[in-house]
């Protein structure tokens, strides 16, 4: 009788993150063709650096490549392989980069229902906390602008890292690996945006 609840939850979780996902499309598939704007520019569609995967090992050491502009030297270099292959799928058609920006966004919302479960008691109360940030008009930046990238990117890695290591605390035989993924996710957030430091 628990297992079949458990399947049951589970089977229901499942369908409800689905539910979540076909509306984070369906909300942000309008705004598919909008162009490159502001930081946009210079860090992808004037980048000459973006264009050949042979520069992808100088993104980890060489800020000066995440920029067309000089002075617009960062060191984001999983940001930058992120461009590279957008660009290596469809060179600068901007509809492909919104795409990419969207799908990680749904995975963040995915895995902010995932933290709410960690505190939530019930299935809708993390499923709420999980629309509200999918949908609330504040995050629509990270699908629409797509320098926001580093910012969805960072959270994906941020809250790998967080909840990894809440389940690693938990565990008995996986502490181990949990605790492995939480590390290299903690490593990938940092190569996204400095600000993952706060975890």
């Amino acid at each position: 009788k628990i297992v079949k609840a458990d399947v049951y939850y589970i089977g229901k979780l499942w369908i409800s993150i689905f539910a979540l996902f076909s509306l984070i499309f369906a909300v942000y598939t309008p705004s598919i063709d909008n162009p490159f704007q502001y930081d946009d520019l210079h860090s992808i569609r004037d980048n000459p650096h973006l264009r050949s995967v042979e520069n992808i090992p100088q993104f980890f050491y060489r800020t000066d490549f995440f920029s067309a502009d000089p002075r617009g030297r960062m060191y984001r270099p999983l940001v930058l392989v992120s461009y590279a292959f957008n660009y290596g799928l469809d060179k600068l058609q901007v509809e492909s980069y919104h795409w990419f920006n969207m799908g990680v966004h749904a995975l963040n919302s995915a895995l902010v229902i995932a933290v709410g479960r960690l505190f939530l008691s019930g299935l809708w109360p993390p499923l709420f906390a999980g629309l509200i940030f999918a949908l609330h008009p504040v995050n629509s930046e990270v699908v629409n602008y797509i320098s926001s990238r580093s910012e969805s990117l960072c959270a994906l890695f941020f809250l790998t890292s967080f909840l990894s290591y809440a389940y690693a605390r938990r565990a008995e035989r996986w502490s181990v690996p949990l605790m492995g993924t939480s590390l290299l996710a903690f490593v990938g957030a940092l190569l996204c945006k400095s600000v993952a430091v706060t975890l």
